[in-house]
């Protein structure tokens, strides 16, 4: 079974952050330290700073979250996530101990964005169209951020449908 995918007229809202790909050049740079070092445990040390490296870098540069319609999709270095209709989310929330993850349910299914490695801040402006400024779905750390995107937002956005 083919995995559902946006449309050609899907929006992308989510794409790799620059901060992480520089936090993870740091990391690989670390790793020149380990190598340096001429003893076998600099060798496994530089090996493993630098798998961490190339891991990150890939997991950033090919994760990627659209918007088709109501309809959330998000590309992830496993594949393709679940599609979630944004019309029927039951939660949401921006964790602040779970890794500071977002978390949507939709239809009881989950999807975890992670803002520190993706760029969601237009995410953010389609949510708040969708969440309500007292909408009890959303935890009040998303709702600061939704509060943000709302004051941003263009006059010629949709009004928020669940009011």
């Amino acid at each position: 079974m083919t995995p559902a995918r946006p449309g050609p007229d899907a929006r992308l809202v989510g794409r790799g952050r620059v901060r992480a790909l520089v936090g993870f050049a740091c990391l690989g740079a670390l790793s020149v330290a380990g190598f340096t070092d001429h003893s076998a445990d600099g060798y496994l040390a530089g090996i493993v700073l630098v798998l961490g490296a190339v891991f990150g870098w890939t997991v950033v540069l090919w994760a990627r979250v659209w918007v088709d319609g109501d309809v959330l999709y998000a590309r992830k270095l496993g594949g393709w996530d679940v599609p979630l209709r944004l019309d029927r989310l039951t939660h949401a929330e921006l964790g602040s101990s779970s890794g500071h993850l977002l978390h949507l349910i939709a239809d009881g299914h989950r999807l975890k964005l992670d803002p520190w490695s993706l760029r969601l801040k237009p995410l953010y402006a389609v949510l708040a169209c969708y969440i309500g400024p007292e909408d009890p779905i959303a935890n009040r750390k998303l709702q600061r951020r939704l509060a943000k995107a709302r004051r941003g937002r263009r006059p010629s956005a949709p009004p928020s449908p669940r009011v």
